[in-house]
């Protein structure tokens, strides 16, 4: 549970700072910087944006498997979604293990 914790806090700040980096980003088109920069360094942005999209779903299919869904619908709900897939799976309760075959054979 810490590591639930843990990681949604990291999350939550990283989100935070990708915000005030589009917000500074306005602010550099605004005063009219050329527009091959404003490309560029919305390009870092896009690259953080898709970095932090892969690590929220790998830890979502992560989580999914766990509790037993499937991982990789869950990875792209969490690649997507970010933190409200991840706080979506971690409510989900656990799935009832099936029995196999043989044994309700010999029983």
């Amino acid at each position: 549970m810490k590591a639930i914790i843990i990681f949604i806090v990291v999350m939550l700040i990283a989100d935070c700072a990708y915000a005030i980096g589009v917000e500074t980003m306005k602010e550099k088109k605004s005063q009219g910087r050329n527009p091959s920069d404003w490309f560029v360094d919305y390009g870092v942005y896009v690259f953080i944006a898709v970095i932090f999209g892969v690590i929220v779903g790998c830890f979502t299919a992560y989580v999914a498997d766990r509790k037993g869904y499937s991982p990789g619908a869950w990875y792209w709900l969490g690649f997507f979604f970010g933190l409200i897939a991840l706080i979506a799976v971690a409510g989900l309760p656990q799935e009832p293990e099936e029995e196999e075959e043989e044994e309700k054979d010999w029983q």
